[in-house]
């Protein structure tokens, strides 16, 4: 019945509420399981803008550190994720909005996915 199963979350305890079911439906049909996080881009904090030796604001924001950071967090909450419902065989994915909204990032990794919803 299901092949596939892509169960998303914040890292939330509102938003791991789902993954023990999806964790279930999983092992029950033999189906792959995808934990997905979704992260906003990194802005930059304010006084980046206003850097320069003039204003003494220090170094320069290193964005791509940054954003690998934001990244590697989304990680790290889904391996803990993955280990609390038990599912050492899930696979886990963080991906970034690239400015679109969070619904549409999950929409069309389901789409690429190959899955079947139902709303």
């Amino acid at each position: 019945m299901f092949h596939r199963i892509l169960a998303t979350t914040d890292g939330s305890a509102l938003g791991n509420l789902a993954l023990p079911f999806a964790a279930d439906l999983a092992r029950r049909y033999g189906a792959t399981l995808t934990l997905l996080s979704v992260v906003p881009p990194y802005t930059l904090p304010p006084e980046t803008y206003l850097e320069g030796e003039s204003f003494g604001l220090g170094p320069k924001h290193d964005y791509g550190e940054a954003r690998e950071r934001l990244l590697e967090d989304g990680l790290g909450l889904l391996d803990r994720a993955r280990r609390e419902i038990a599912s050492p065989e899930a696979r886990v994915m963080c991906l970034e909005t690239e400015g679109r909204p969070v619904a549409q990032v999950i929409a069309d990794e389901v789409e690429r996915g190959g899955a079947r919803t139902w709303w």
